[in-house]
Protein backbone atom coordinates (compact mmCIF):
# COMPACT_ATOMS: atom_id res chain seq x y z
CA UNK A 1 0.00 0.00 0.00
CA UNK A 2 0.79 3.51 -0.81
CA UNK A 3 2.43 5.47 2.20
CA UNK A 4 0.45 8.77 1.17
CA UNK A 5 -2.61 6.85 2.53
CA UNK A 6 -0.75 6.56 5.80
CA UNK A 7 -2.91 8.16 8.56
CA UNK A 8 0.14 9.95 9.65
CA UNK A 9 0.86 12.14 6.64
CA UNK A 10 -2.40 12.30 5.37
CA UNK A 11 -3.98 16.29 5.49
CA UNK A 12 -7.34 16.90 6.81
CA UNK A 13 -9.13 17.26 3.66
CA UNK A 14 -8.16 13.66 3.06
CA UNK A 15 -8.91 12.23 6.58
CA UNK A 16 -12.12 13.90 6.54
CA UNK A 17 -12.93 11.95 2.43
CA UNK A 18 -11.25 8.94 4.34
CA UNK A 19 -14.31 9.27 7.15
CA UNK A 20 -16.73 9.91 5.05
CA UNK A 21 -15.87 7.46 2.39
CA UNK A 22 -15.08 4.32 4.77
CA UNK A 23 -18.48 3.55 5.00
CA UNK A 24 -19.55 3.17 1.53
CA UNK A 25 -16.72 0.54 0.73
CA UNK A 26 -18.56 -1.42 3.47
CA UNK A 27 -21.93 -1.34 2.17
CA UNK A 28 -20.23 -1.88 -1.54
CA UNK A 29 -18.12 -4.77 -0.30
CA UNK A 30 -21.01 -6.60 1.35
CA UNK A 31 -23.38 -6.34 -1.83
CA UNK A 32 -20.63 -7.59 -3.85
CA UNK A 33 -19.56 -10.39 -1.42
CA UNK A 34 -23.31 -11.44 -0.89
CA UNK A 35 -23.84 -12.26 -5.01
CA UNK A 36 -20.34 -14.05 -5.07
CA UNK A 37 -18.04 -11.75 -7.19
CA UNK A 38 -16.28 -9.51 -4.52
CA UNK A 39 -12.92 -8.93 -6.37
CA UNK A 40 -10.81 -5.51 -5.95
CA UNK A 41 -11.45 -4.53 -9.30
CA UNK A 42 -15.17 -4.40 -8.65
CA UNK A 43 -14.65 -2.76 -5.23
CA UNK A 44 -12.84 0.13 -6.98
CA UNK A 45 -15.30 0.32 -10.36
CA UNK A 46 -18.11 0.42 -7.98
CA UNK A 47 -16.05 2.87 -5.41
CA UNK A 48 -15.07 5.31 -8.25
CA UNK A 49 -19.03 6.01 -8.70
CA UNK A 50 -19.86 7.05 -5.37
CA UNK A 51 -16.28 9.10 -5.18
CA UNK A 52 -17.29 11.33 -8.26
CA UNK A 53 -20.50 12.15 -7.20
CA UNK A 54 -19.30 12.94 -3.64
CA UNK A 55 -18.34 17.07 -3.64
CA UNK A 56 -15.87 16.65 -0.62
CA UNK A 57 -14.02 15.09 -4.05
CA UNK A 58 -12.33 18.26 -4.52
CA UNK A 59 -9.70 19.11 -7.15
CA UNK A 60 -6.57 18.93 -4.89
CA UNK A 61 -7.66 15.54 -3.32
CA UNK A 62 -8.55 14.21 -6.56
CA UNK A 63 -4.82 14.73 -8.10
CA UNK A 64 -3.19 13.67 -4.77
CA UNK A 65 -5.49 10.38 -5.10
CA UNK A 66 -4.10 10.12 -8.74
CA UNK A 67 -0.31 10.95 -8.30
CA UNK A 68 -0.22 8.20 -5.47
CA UNK A 69 -1.86 5.30 -7.23
CA UNK A 70 -4.89 6.45 -7.96
CA UNK A 71 -8.56 5.24 -6.88
CA UNK A 72 -7.68 1.48 -6.66
CA UNK A 73 -4.97 2.45 -3.87
CA UNK A 74 -7.31 4.49 -2.65
CA UNK A 75 -10.23 2.08 -2.46
CA UNK A 76 -7.56 -0.59 -0.99
CA UNK A 77 -6.46 1.78 1.71
CA UNK A 78 -10.15 2.20 2.64
CA UNK A 79 -10.95 -1.16 2.47
CA UNK A 80 -7.87 -2.21 4.84
CA UNK A 81 -6.25 -4.05 2.04
CA UNK A 82 -2.70 -5.26 1.97
CA UNK A 83 -2.19 -6.72 -2.04
CA UNK A 84 0.14 -9.49 -2.83
CA UNK A 85 1.52 -10.66 -6.54
CA UNK A 86 2.77 -14.60 -6.19
CA UNK A 87 3.63 -17.36 -8.84
CA UNK A 88 2.05 -19.65 -6.21
CA UNK A 89 0.03 -18.81 -2.95
CA UNK A 90 1.02 -21.53 -0.17
CA UNK A 91 -0.73 -22.81 3.35
CA UNK A 92 2.00 -21.65 4.94
CA UNK A 93 1.63 -17.89 3.43
CA UNK A 94 -2.00 -17.73 4.67
CA UNK A 95 -1.40 -19.41 8.09
CA UNK A 96 1.76 -16.74 8.55
CA UNK A 97 -0.17 -14.04 7.03
CA UNK A 98 -3.68 -15.07 9.85
CA UNK A 99 -1.43 -15.45 12.66
CA UNK A 100 0.11 -12.49 12.86
CA UNK A 101 -2.65 -10.24 11.49
CA UNK A 102 -5.40 -12.38 14.45
CA UNK A 103 -6.87 -10.70 17.22
CA UNK A 104 -8.71 -13.28 19.69
CA UNK A 105 -11.06 -10.20 21.24
CA UNK A 106 -12.07 -9.20 17.89
CA UNK A 107 -11.89 -12.55 15.95
CA UNK A 108 -13.24 -16.36 15.61
CA UNK A 109 -11.27 -17.43 13.13
CA UNK A 110 -9.30 -16.83 9.73
CA UNK A 111 -10.15 -17.73 6.31
CA UNK A 112 -9.66 -17.65 3.10
CA UNK A 113 -11.75 -16.94 0.16
CA UNK A 114 -11.77 -17.18 -3.52
CA UNK A 115 -13.34 -15.37 -5.90
CA UNK A 116 -12.89 -15.41 -9.72
CA UNK A 117 -11.63 -12.28 -10.64
CA UNK A 118 -11.93 -12.49 -14.82
CA UNK A 119 -13.53 -14.08 -17.77
CA UNK A 120 -10.39 -16.87 -17.98
CA UNK A 121 -10.80 -18.32 -14.66
CA UNK A 122 -8.45 -15.59 -12.69
CA UNK A 123 -9.16 -16.11 -9.24
CA UNK A 124 -8.43 -13.36 -6.49
CA UNK A 125 -7.52 -15.52 -3.35
CA UNK A 126 -8.71 -13.08 0.07
CA UNK A 127 -7.20 -13.77 3.18
CA UNK A 128 -9.90 -12.46 5.92
CA UNK A 129 -11.17 -12.55 9.50
CA UNK A 130 -14.19 -13.76 10.87
CA UNK A 131 -15.99 -11.98 13.36
CA UNK A 132 -16.77 -13.74 16.90
CA UNK A 133 -20.43 -13.90 15.14
CA UNK A 134 -18.44 -15.78 12.55
CA UNK A 135 -19.60 -13.32 9.66
CA UNK A 136 -16.73 -12.41 7.29
CA UNK A 137 -14.79 -9.38 7.99
CA UNK A 138 -14.67 -7.42 4.44
CA UNK A 139 -16.04 -4.00 5.69
CA UNK A 140 -12.71 -2.47 6.03
CA UNK A 141 -12.76 -3.06 10.05
CA UNK A 142 -10.12 -5.13 10.06
CA UNK A 143 -7.17 -5.96 7.65
CA UNK A 144 -7.31 -8.66 4.86
CA UNK A 145 -5.30 -9.66 2.16
CA UNK A 146 -6.02 -10.10 -1.45
CA UNK A 147 -3.32 -12.12 -3.48
CA UNK A 148 -2.96 -12.93 -7.22
CA UNK A 149 -1.31 -15.66 -7.79
CA UNK A 150 -0.88 -18.25 -10.78
CA UNK A 151 -1.52 -21.47 -8.58
CA UNK A 152 -2.06 -22.58 -4.97
CA UNK A 153 -0.01 -25.33 -3.58
CA UNK A 154 -1.04 -29.23 -3.50
CA UNK A 155 -1.26 -28.49 0.55
CA UNK A 156 -3.79 -25.59 -0.10
CA UNK A 157 -5.70 -27.04 -2.75
CA UNK A 158 -5.75 -30.32 -0.08
CA UNK A 159 -7.81 -28.20 1.97
CA UNK A 160 -10.16 -26.15 -0.59
CA UNK A 161 -11.40 -29.03 -2.21
CA UNK A 162 -13.87 -27.46 -4.59
CA UNK A 163 -14.97 -25.16 -1.92
CA UNK A 164 -14.50 -21.14 -2.30
CA UNK A 165 -13.87 -20.84 1.39
CA UNK A 166 -11.66 -22.39 4.14
CA UNK A 167 -11.31 -21.51 7.94
CA UNK A 168 -8.69 -21.27 9.97
CA UNK A 169 -9.06 -21.45 13.68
Amino acid sequence: MNDFFDDTVLTDEMKQLKEKLQPEIAKIATKLLEVGSLTLAKLSKEFERIVEGAGEYTESVKQAVETNGGLPALTAYLWNLEEQNKDVLTLEDVIKWVKVHFDKTRHSAGCLYVFKAGMFGEKEYHVCFLSKENEPLFDGSEAHLLVHAKSIDSALAEQLGNKSMVVFK
